[in-house]
């Protein structure tokens, strides 16, 4: 039977190689998940700056139609189910 310090190695090995960490990736800083991008550089200052779109008119305003055409209901009283109105 085997000792209790083989067992203990045998499972903790068992254990570590289960959870091997992510290959070390030198672009990532310390704290970050793998697979992270690298933050971007900031420009060089010989390079200018790149000019923004010039400004174009804006659009027209679009109305927007009523909810219902006016004048083409007629409220009728509740009850009546609207026979008298019939035509």
């Amino acid at each position: 039977m085997p000792s209790l310090d083989q067992i203990r190695r045998l499972t903790q090995t068992l254990c570590l190689d289960g959870h091997l960490p992510e290959p070390y990736d030198p672009g990532n800083p310390p704290g970050k998940p793998p697979g992270t991008p690298p933050p971007n550089t900031p420009p060089d200052e010989d390079e200018p700056t790149p000019m923004p779109p010039p400004d174009r008119p804006l659009d027209p305003p679009v109305e927007e139609p009523p909810l219902r055409p006016p004048g083409k209901y007629v409220r009728r009283p509740s009850g009546l189910n609207g026979a008298a109105y019939r035509s």
